[in-house]
């Protein structure tokens, strides 16, 4: 009986180790992705389509409207006239596929000057959707906004 109850406590002890264990890897996931994604609005902030482009995958999606790096790089070139005054993107969870993949959900605002002077705000939904190629380094393969109506 003694031998049984140290073999079930054993099992419990190593279950919780491997729970913990699993909660701090996510933790550190969440973190790494965060960080990325904190990246991505300075990027869009300074409008560097070059390093904008670099936290894609090599196919990476820009919302359909460019497929690639290349793509992206140049589609977002079209932007170099904007300033923008103000990006954010909140996160709101992050859903995890399998180990190396996730997709994240939340809200982001940006604020900008058009080149004819005017300013705009536009602001709405998020969905990122990020690969693991290696630990700790994440990019994303897909963006899609949903725009807030006015």
């Amino acid at each position: 009986m003694a031998k049984m109850k140290f073999c079930l406590i054993s099992l419990l002890i190593v279950g919780m180790v491997k729970v913990q264990s699993q909660s701090l890897d996510l933790q550190l996931k969440d973190k790494a992705i965060q960080k990325k994604l904190a990246l991505y609005d300075h990027y869009i902030q300074i409008t560097n389509p070059d390093s904008i482009a670099s936290l894609y995958t090599p196919h990476g999606n820009l919302g359909d409207l460019a497929i690639g790096r290349d793509s992206i790089r140049k589609f977002l070139s079209k932007f170099k006239n904007i300033k923008v005054l103000y990006t954010h993107t909140e996160s709101e969870s992050i859903q995890w596929i399998n180990n190396n993949q996730a997709q994240q959900f939340g809200h982001y605002i940006q604020k900008a000057v058009l080149p004819k002077g005017d300013t705009i705000q536009v602001k709405g939904e998020i969905q990122i959707w990020w690969s693991q190629t290696k630990p700790g380094d994440w990019f994303i393969e897909k963006v899609k906004t949903i725009p807030e109506k006015n």
